[in-house]
């Protein structure tokens, strides 16, 4: 489902957003994640809830207190992106990563994942990934 020129789409959304800081709503984890897939195969994952919240209360409304991976896992599923073994996931998937204690939505470069940060993009390392969908 990845558009031919994939790797020159992640490549100029991962720039494009290297400096943005995180936003609930606009750009957290989960809207950062699924927009990459937009970018990758034109398909948005989480449109039905793009621009309906703006604060964490909001977020955790949309969760409806189903935990992170279980709700990505349903929407990826939904839009026809399956799950992966994380030790096979490859660059450009969404994966769930934990640093620390929380669990965070991001997609695979290869060497890292990146998730939004306070202020700007983070990259955490890949063993961290706990689950991931295959894009």
């Amino acid at each position: 489902m990845r558009r031919i020129d994939w790797p020159e789409r992640l490549a100029s959304f991962v720039e494009e957003n290297r400096r943005r800081a995180f936003a609930w709503g606009d750009h957290d984890c989960a809207l950062f994640a699924a927009a990459a897939v937009q970018r990758l195969t034109g398909v948005d994952p989480l449109a039905c809830v793009r621009g309906t919240y703006a604060t964490e209360d909001g977020a955790d409304a949309v969760l409806g207190g189903v935990p992170l991976s279980l709700y990505m896992d349903a929407a990826m599923r939904a839009a026809g992106f399956l799950p992966v073994d994380p030790s096979l996931s490859q660059r450009g998937d969404v994966v769930i990563v934990e640093p620390g204690n929380m669990a965070t939505c991001g997609v695979h470069l290869g060497g890292s994942v990146a998730v939004p940060g306070v202020d700007r993009l983070r990259f955490v390392p890949t063993r961290m990934i706990r689950a991931a969908w295959s894009i």
